[in-house]
């Protein structure tokens, strides 16, 4: 069995017994995760509740056929690989299905060394294209970040005048009624802290907008996992307990990743408050740490929402929400600091609507 292809999963699609479990059988054994369905029709439900990388699919059968089911999945995900399994006299409808998207086809009967080479090179030719992608976006989001940088400084300019007139102002006005001890001037006081606190709010605000647009490397530091998930846990508290929601937690002891405290908990405040949100009630949240080839592993699942698989690979990009009050930034944030400033990976993975969300960050490990 060969270890790099533990993690792609395939999905086989034959109405035929036999052609579909020796289809199974040999990708099992190349070291493939393999799932297997008896029509197109079937084949749609399991698409619309699970991700596969590959869809390996006869290309004759009733009611669905590989070249219907192909559209489909070309039009559900552009990004699924399709494979046409054939007969010798249907190959020109085969080429048609590689016309409508798909990556090549294999004639019927299965021989073990030829769906062997077309699968390999299927899985190389789709990372590719994601690691591809992967890094477009990348590039994409550090501009836009640039353009945010010179936007929140201009931004944070002309607020930071009229806001520091407000302070001063308030500031001038309690002192002269400071004398005065009626309960008039009482409310006064109490009025214009309300303004000085406001003003502090919006000024920690315009702070932390301007440091969360910095493209920079920071000095990257021995941060205890555990001790700041603890920490954000216990600000949170109030509300998991209004809602109800669970919160399950696995992390060892002494487990450090090199970060930035600071902003390292700002992210994970960011993932649990949309986990958080995405719960109605009675729901749970599942907090996992381990260490997996040199990297420290955090998972944070929840069984709310969901996001709809068209959304997934927008959520990190900057103003995009699917809140009504969302500003579209806190996960954008969490990328831009995960992947750009520690060096780490950011992964969000979701079954659809309803289905929970799983959040993975992958960070260097931090030495003692």
């Amino acid at each position: 069995m060969q270890k790099n292809n533990q993690l792609v999963k395939i999905l086989v699609v034959d109405d035929q017994f036999s052609d579909r479990e020796l289809a199974k059988d040999i990708l099992e054994h190349l070291g493939f995760i393999v799932e297997t369905a008896e029509s197109g029709i079937d084949a749609k439900q399991l698409l619309q509740n699970n991700y596969y990388e590959i869809v390996l699919t006869d290309l004759m059968m009733p009611q669905v056929d590989g070249i219907e089911l192909t559209k489909f999945i070309k039009n559900y995900n552009p990004e699924i690989e399709v494979i046409i399994m054939t007969a010798y006299g249907t190959i020109e409808t085969a080429k048609e299905a590689i016309k409508l998207g798909a990556y090549d086809y294999i004639t019927k009967p299965i021989d073990k060394l030829k769906i062997s080479i077309v699968i390999k090179n299927c899985v190389e030719s789709h990372k590719l294209k994601k690691e591809t992608k992967q890094l477009q976006q990348k590039i994409a989001n550090m501009e836009k970040m640039a353009t945010i940088s010179q936007l929140s400084s201009i931004v944070a300019h002309q607020i930071r005048n009229p806001l520091f007139a407000i302070t001063s102002t308030a500031e001038l006005l309690k002192e002269k009624i400071a004398s005065t001890l009626t309960t008039t001037t009482d409310e006064f006081k109490q009025l214009i802290d309300i303004i000085l606190d406001s003003c502090n709010t919006i000024n920690r605000f315009i702070y932390d907008m301007l440091k969360s647009t910095e493209i920079k490397i920071s000095t990257l530091e021995k941060v205890d996992v555990k001790k700041s998930l603890q920490h954000i846990l216990a600000i949170l508290k109030p509300t998991l307990q209004h809602k109800k929601i669970d919160c399950q937690i696995e992390i060892p002891n002494n487990i450090y990743v090199l970060a930035e405290e600071t902003m390292f908990q700002q992210c994970i405040m960011n993932i649990l408050t949309n986990s958080i949100e995405a719960i109605n009630e009675n729901g749970t949240i599942k907090i996992s740490v381990f260490h997996k080839n040199n990297k420290t592993i955090i998972e944070i699942i929840d069984n709310g929402e969901g996001i709809p698989q068209q959304y997934i690979e927008k959520i990190f990009e900057p103003f995009f929400t699917t809140k009504p009050k969302g500003t579209g930034l806190g996960m954008f944030f969490v990328y831009n600091v995960i992947v750009n400033i520690f060096g780490g990976e950011v992964n969000i993975e979701s079954a659809g609507h309803g289905k929970g969300t799983k959040v993975t960050l992958s960070l260097f490990t931090a030495t003692s």
